[in-house]
């Protein structure tokens, strides 16, 4: 999504985000001497971004029913978003997710003087029940989650907020990049918001440092606990994840539009001495000692055979190494189901079962091999998968349980400029898309929109109905109002597949 923190009406839509708090409602003398402090702008930013206890800004849905508003996939940028917010009198503007709120956010608190940037975790865990831990309970067979059961979640990824700023309320050291999450989780002082956290004592394991620094905390660095419940009924444990939660920490490099890897702020390397002092400090050191794997002469991996495209079949290998010195004999069990970026699982698509035996010091590898026709039709939006392999001994039942996330990518965008881009000077955009699926797909339809360069314009591909392997075509004109770099926003939609994507970078030269 696109800031846009210099449009017109984003700074006025920024201080009626504080003018519309709970705190300058209801004491806002107060509410104006504290204005001189980053972190009570920071929580009340955090607070208001989302709706859930106020007029805020950004209306919440996760359950995949987007009628009266818009898909959280469909926003391009925090403009509409707060303009609409104001315009409608302080109305929440549906639909958010992480990605949303967090943008908007990071977009308030640039126009209110405060540093910030967007920042991704990959594999974030939601510690419901503060304990740093996230017990996860399976059921024999089909390897489904118990909902029942589970009070902590593990999302495909989590996006927040980073702020820069001087914590006058903490030692010095604590200066600097401060995490502020406006997603609503869980309550802190009774409202829903986070933050702000330094990244520093996240890294150190401070937790008892404000705010709400426990939670980022185990959001990067949780351990998850894996439990069988298995067909007669009794609750076995398998073994436990201690470098399964935060992975690829990213954000936008400054300058580039690539990603960069900020783990290394919010993690010492895993094994380090500096790891296991700062796992101590937060309370994990023993339990971490007690949960070592059993059968640690096992170890598994779940590998794919090639990039994973929508469209495509997919091979997905469990690979097992006996490091021991006796023969193993193990009954494997392999489901691949879609889920939800916030980890909510769908319907099974392919499910594999066998015996494994593997010699002492050998590999051995099973194939589960997933068709199109059978993961069709059940992607979420972000076309997440997620494979688990159960592995039992079959002489003393122990369990090891490992798993994997995919994303099945979909094809690039083209997308082709045409003409000198002048202020005030009509140039083309010529966007073309090829079907991956084996199937014919309809209704394909392009999206065209660029700050300073053009509204939204939607047009029909030509044709609307691609077979497979052809390609679709439209194309766009637009005259610049702004000059400088800019960037078009192009996206393709069929009824088959959503969210092809493609920025294309367009540098606009003075009339």
């Amino acid at each position: 999504m696109f800031l846009c923190m210099f449009a017109d009406g984003v700074l006025e839509a920024s201080l009626d985000v504080l003018d519309n708090s709970h705190e300058a409602l209801t004491n806002p003398v107060e509410d104006a001497i504290k204005r001189d402090d980053p972190v009570y702008i920071c929580r009340i930013v955090s607070a208001m971004i989302n709706s859930n206890d106020d007029c805020g800004v950004v209306l919440g849905r996760w359950n995949g029913d987007y009628s009266g508003g818009v898909r959280p996939l469909d926003w391009t940028g925090s403009e509409e978003i707060l303009r609409t917010w104001r315009l409608t009198g302080y109305e929440p503007v549906p639909y958010g997710q992480c990605w949303v709120y967090a943008a908007v956010a990071c977009t308030v608190l640039r126009c209110l003087g405060i540093p910030a940037r967007c920042v991704t975790n990959y594999l974030s865990a939601h510690d419901g029940d503060k304990n740093l831990t996230y017990d996860r309970y399976y059921r024999e067979g089909e390897l489904e989650l118990l909902k029942d059961q589970q009070r902590d979640s593990i999302w495909s990824f989590h996006v927040w907020v980073e702020a820069w700023m001087a914590r006058e309320d903490l030692p010095q050291d604590y200066n600097g990049w401060q995490v502020v999450d406006p997603t609503p989780q869980e309550r802190s002082e009774g409202v829903y918001l986070c933050g702000p956290a330094p990244v520093l004592a996240v890294k150190r394991g401070e937790i008892s440092l404000p705010y709400e620094t426990a939670f980022v905390f185990a959001e990067v660095n949780a351990d998850v606990v894996n439990w069988v419940r298995m067909a007669d009924g009794s609750l076995h444990r398998a073994n436990c994840f201690t470098n399964y939660i935060g992975k690829s920490i990213s954000s936008k490099s400054v300058t580039s539009d690539e990603r960069e890897d900020i783990t290394h702020l919010y993690k010492f390397p895993e094994g380090s001495h500096e790891e296991r002092e700062a796992y101590a400090r937060a309370g994990m050191a023993l339990r971490r000692e007690e949960s070592h794997q059993k059968m640690p002469e096992l170890a598994v991996r779940l590998r794919i055979s090639r990039s994973a495209f929508v469209g495509s079949s997919l091979d997905v290998h469990t690979v097992v190494r006996n490091k021991g010195h006796q023969r193993m004999v193990l009954e494997l069990t392999s489901v691949a189901r879609a889920v939800t970026y916030t980890g909510q699982c769908g319907v099974e698509c392919c499910k594999h079962s066998c015996e494994m035996v593997v010699e002492p010091g050998e590999v051995s590898r099973e194939t589960m091999r997933m068709k199109y026709e059978d993961y069709a039709g059940h992607l979420t939006d972000l076309n997440l998968i997620r494979v688990t392999s159960l592995l039992k001994e079959k002489e003393f039942g122990e369990l090891f349980l490992e798993e994997r996330h995919i994303t099945m990518e979909i094809p690039k965008l083209e997308v082709m400029i045409i003409g000198e881009p002048i202020v005030g000077r009509e140039i083309k955009a010529e966007m073309s898309f090829t079907n991956p699926l084996p199937v014919t797909v309809t209704r394909g339809k392009f999206h065209l929109e660029g700050e300073g360069l053009s509204e939204m314009q939607i047009h029909p591909s030509s044709p609307t109905d691609i077979e497979s392997g052809e390609a679709a075509t439209a194309t766009a004109t637009f005259t610049p109002s702004l000059s400088g770099i800019r960037f078009l926003f192009v996206k393709f939609e069929c009824n088959r597949i959503k969210d092809v994507q493609k920025k294309s970078r367009v540098i606009v030269q003075s009339n």
